[in-house]
């Protein structure tokens, strides 16, 4: 074997080794998206990361994920689809929390108070999709090493918790008298679907505009703001990503 040729075998030796050393290196990530195309391609876009699986919901990746210095988790999954509530939003940050896993949120949500209670479920990241992949590429490794980051256009989120907590939950009951005004059902009709008065229907809605009136006014929303734009703002419609939130139902006799 001729020396230029034993020169060119070493020198491709060590390339494959430093390419296993900076492998070994990288912190490891577990991609939870609804979004087939985000889930084969979050690799090629984030090398920095070693992806060791990429799943569509986050039961799946409780189940098959095993550990990770990362969960990069999409905040609202697809439902219509399986025709069943998916576990999604801050119930799912506190499973995977739980499990003494760090989450950051991927997202392209902008509801302040959805995402303050993210951060208050327990995840310490959130990266918007829309960023530059530089940019949410930091937010990630920045999280694994176990760094808070929260993307600049969400820095009022961090604000808003400081200043007033995390936002108030709601019982069932007042999440079920919410629901039904902002589609327009009449106290009477909806005080006997639930077995109430009316007066009672009416006194849980107020409570809810008690409960979140000074979030509510930070976010640029009066105390006597529609049931629809509390609704909305909350991220509690039916199928929207707080929906079933054990972050926000409480039982029905707590108020």
């Amino acid at each position: 074997m001729s020396l230029a040729l034993l020169f060119r075998y070493q020198h491709r030796f060590n390339e494959s080794v430093q390419t296993d050393q900076r492998s070994a290196h990288r912190p490891t990530a577990l991609v939870v998206d609804d979004c087939s195309q985000t889930r084969s391609t979050f690799q090629l876009a984030f090398p920095a990361l070693r992806v060791i699986d990429t799943f569509p919901t986050v039961g799946e990746c409780l189940r098959h994920g095993g550990n990770a210095d990362v969960i990069i988790l999409d905040l609202a999954l697809e439902t219509s689809v399986c025709g069943r509530q998916l576990l999604q939003g801050p119930a799912a940050i506190k499973s995977l929390v739980n499990r003494q896993l760090r989450v950051c949120v991927y997202t392209d949500e902008c509801r302040p108070l959805i995402l303050a209670h993210c951060l208050a479920a327990g995840a310490t990241g959130i990266a918007r999709k829309c960023d530059p992949l530089a940019t949410n590429q930091a937010a990630f490794l920045a999280v694994a090493t176990g760094q808070t980051s929260i993307a600049k256009a969400f820095t009022s989120v961090s604000h808003l918790l400081q200043r007033r907590g995390a936002p108030p939950t709601l019982t069932l009951r007042q999440l079920q008298v919410l629901n039904a005004r902002a589609r327009g059902e009449a106290w009477q009709e909806l005080g006997h679907r639930l077995g109430i008065s009316a007066k009672t229907a009416y006194d849980r809605l107020e409570a809810v505009r008690n409960k979140l009136a000074w979030h509510l006014q930070d976010i640029g929303l009066e105390p006597d703001a529609s049931p629809a734009d509390i609704e909305r703002c909350l991220g509690v419609g039916p199928g929207d990503v707080m929906a079933f939130s054990d972050a926000i139902a409480l039982p029905t006799h707590q108020l």
